[in-house]
């Protein structure tokens, strides 16, 4: 048997009582629902049909986290089980005014001819306002244990609001963005989330903010006719954050070259950076996206690039393109934008962020 438990209708207080499950059937959905609502709007409700209409919208809200991937890392962050995350996104309905009256659900159901709706409508309209409430408590929840990426978050919204780059749309319980006015490509696969990030990264210098940046991955996403072009919005700001991360990680611009060759070992520093890349970059290789020889020569072309900053310690000439073209004389332009430029520098990325981290620490 597991313990349900109950919002009071006064405070975020909790009340215990038995529960067989937090899913049920349609009929047991549909019990008790009309009665409840017309006691919300027209009052008065009773304990019971609060009772039951608490279990109602918990098994609602539960079941729409389930099927959001975010929600699994809510719950690690929070600590709270889905059970507790769904209570967590429903207690603003159950709260009361001065009058006694359910504020929130007396509003929301005022607005609708209840006399003239079926209670599988009834339902319907319910299942919006808990989708909103879990939408809501969800960016509220990221928020409060990453305030960088809740900003991230409520800074693409605006600008999709405001300028119009994408359009906000719902799948399975989860936010999603696509370029407007363009075909979605929904048959295709969907970018992974390395891909995202890739592209982000590519779109960025650090210095853009997130409209321009909306502006360019749109503009990416229109230019590639391989994948789906849905994305998912966390996957976005994540992906965001992890280029503006990646951007401040980098030695300053500033930084005097020899100062750095006095304060490290950079031979050491080079090799340990080159060996951490091999495995964070293996990724690439094993879900065999390059093949074996190509890997090769990118890590060729970055320890290149490592080299002359830091040992040689000049590298203001150093591109990844002439790098790879020595080892690929054929190589062109052209070719090196298509198949190359995106993961080439989104390994070189990874390695200046993995130099910058052993920097900061000394080792």
């Amino acid at each position: 048997m597991v313990t349900f438990r109950v919002f009071s209708p006064v405070s975020r207080d909790i009340t215990t009582a038995p529960l067989a499950s937090v899913f049920y059937s349609n009929q047991y959905l549909l019990e008790g629902l009309r009665k409840a609502v017309l006691g919300f709007t027209n009052g008065p409700v009773g304990p019971s049909e609060i009772s039951h209409f608490v279990r109602l919208c918990h098994s609602l809200a539960e079941s729409q986290l389930l099927s959001r991937r975010i929600a699994f890392i809510l719950s690690k962050i929070h600590d709270l089980d889905s059970s507790d995350l769904a209570f967590d996104c429903i207690a603003e309905l159950f709260q009361r005014d001065s009058a006694g009256r359910y504020l929130q659900l007396a509003t929301y159901f005022s607005s609708f001819p209840l006399d003239q709706l079926s209670d599988q409508e009834i339902l319907v309209h319910l299942r919006r306002l808990i989708s909103s409430k879990v939408h809501q408590g969800i960016f509220r929840l990221l928020n409060e244990a990453d305030p960088s990426l809740g900003k991230i978050l409520r800074n693409i919204k605006l600008a999709i609001g405001s300028l119009q780059f994408f359009e906000e749309v719902e799948r399975f319980g989860e936010t999603f963005i696509v370029p407007s006015l363009c075909d979605s490509l929904e048959l295709l696969p969907a970018l992974t989330q390395e891909e995202i990030e890739r592209a982000i990264l590519e779109s960025t210098s650090g210095a853009e903010f997130i409209p321009e940046l909306l502006s360019r991955f749109a503009a990416y996403l229109r230019s590639q006719s391989e994948r789906r072009r849905v994305v998912p919005l966390i996957g976005v700001a994540l992906a965001v954050r992890g280029a503006y991360t990646a951007r401040a990680a980098l030695p300053s611009e500033a930084t005097d070259p020899h100062d750095i060759a006095l304060t490290y070992d950079a031979d050491a520093l080079v090799r340990m950076t080159m060996q951490d890349l091999r495995v964070r970059g293996g990724k690439l290789l094993s879900k065999g996206k390059v093949t074996a020889p190509l890997f090769e020569a990118y890590m060729k072309v970055i320890e290149e690039g490592l080299s002359r900053r830091f040992l040689e310690l000049n590298g203001e000439d150093f591109t990844l393109f002439g790098a790879l073209k020595s080892i690929r004389p054929a190589l062109t332009k052209e070719q090196y934008r298509k198949a190359h430029r995106s993961r080439l520098e989104y390994l070189a990325r990874i390695a200046n962020q993995i130099t910058a981290n052993r920097m900061k620490r000394g080792k």
